[in-house]
């Protein structure tokens, strides 16, 4: 099964439904609404250029419009790929403050907050209404408490509801790898056979609030604890931990996972994605990488979508088959043409379902399939 783990979508202001919610996810207590992009985000310029790409207004009364079309076009192109069995949609859990608190949406540059949330209520209402392409990937941030509940019994019931893998970003929520809160998740996490899927190194698209935790050095101390308790889950890195600015920031923390991935961790539950790797700025790594043969079972299919891939960019590589990918009409069926004209093994697409299958079954049953 092919399955493409790293999926986002998101809506400038997305009411709070009443049905098929979290019990911690009560309607406007954890966040106003079921989805938001803040200020910083829907009036800045990767926005302003998707707002122009849909012919919408920035208006307030263009915001349910734009909303609207936006999940429409994205579940385009995932109900329409040709190439891929399943995506995981990932929720994406708002900023927390050290103590737990949530800030909620940032409104200004200097400020700390979130850029983009996605509530596990949304996120899992779309699997359920598209049970056969789409998966539900949770977010929780590990600091969170909703009364006496903590992120650990959050996680629970999200695994049980048929979440197949958590998503964090920890430079952009404020997610310190070896906090004990953190530590306590992925013991859990182990426990119940959920993977995370952990972003390191910079980030283009959200605030790097914390730019101190885009280092996986932390992330692997960690895990070599949690190993020697013989309690590790599985951990998919995003984006192989590559700089975002090639060649203007340092591989350091590409090359630390690498490092890692054939050294101390080769045989551990510890992987890497190939999200968003064919992007203009990311285009370099992703043609290393291929030519690695070395590291290629450690490596999972994903592709960051929405974020578009760009074939020109690999010209040199595709060649007479730069048209026929670029005529593809869905984003993820030209990322994984891209990534299979460049020598990917049919092993890295089908790497995410042998690593979730279990979870996968899970939300089969659930899903009412099986």
């Amino acid at each position: 099964m092919r399955v493409d783990v790293h999926c986002h979508i998101g809506q400038r202001r997305r009411l709070c439904g009443d049905d098929g919610r979290f019990s911690f996810e009560a309607p406007g207590k954890h966040a106003p609404c079921d989805s938001y992009f803040s200020d910083v985000m829907y009036y800045g310029a990767f926005m302003r250029l998707a707002r122009w790409h849909f012919g919408l207004g920035g208006s307030r009364s263009s915001e349910e419009e734009f909303d609207a079309t936006v999940e429409r076009i994205l579940l385009d192109h995932i109900l329409n790929a040709k190439s891929i069995d399943r995506v995981i949609l990932l929720a994406f859990d708002q900023y927390h403050t050290d103590d737990g608190q949530s800030l909620g949406s940032r409104r200004h540059l200097w400020q700390h907050g979130s850029d983009l949330y996605v509530s596990n209520t949304y996120a899992r209402q779309l699997w359920l209404r598209h049970p056969r392409r789409i998966l539900f990937g949770a977010s929780i941030h590990p600091y969170r408490r909703d009364g006496r509940k903590t992120a650990v019994d959050m996680l629970q019931e999200v695994a049980a509801a048929g979440a197949v893998l958590v998503k964090w970003l920890p430079l952009s929520q404020n997610i310190d790898g070896q906090d004990p809160r953190t530590i306590e998740f992925l013991r859990c996490a182990a426990s119940l056979g959920i993977p995370l899927l952990i972003h390191c190194g910079c980030e283009a698209a959200l605030g790097n609030m914390h730019p101190r935790f885009k280092d996986p050095a932390p992330w692997l101390r960690t895990l070599r604890q949690l190993r020697q308790e013989r309690c590790t889950p599985t951990v998919i890195i995003a984006h192989v931990a590559s700089p975002p600015l090639w060649p203007l920031t340092s591989a350091r923390t590409l090359r630390t996972l690498l490092e890692a991935l054939t050294g101390e961790f080769a045989d551990a539950p510890l992987y890497a994605d190939l999200a968003g790797m064919t992007m203009v700025n990311k285009a370099v790594w992703l043609k290393k990488l291929a030519q690695m043969p070395d590291i290629h079972h450690k490596l999972v299919h994903g592709s960051d979508f929405p974020i578009p891939p760009f074939p020109i960019v690999f010209w040199p590589q595709l060649r007479h088959r730069y048209k026929v990918i670029r005529g593809l009409a869905s984003w993820l069926d030209q990322d994984i043409a891209v990534k299979t004209a460049l020598g990917f093994p049919e092993s890295v697409f089908d790497r995410a379902g042998e690593l979730l299958a279990g979870r996968i079954r899970l939300a089969d049953r659930l899903a009412g399939l099986v």
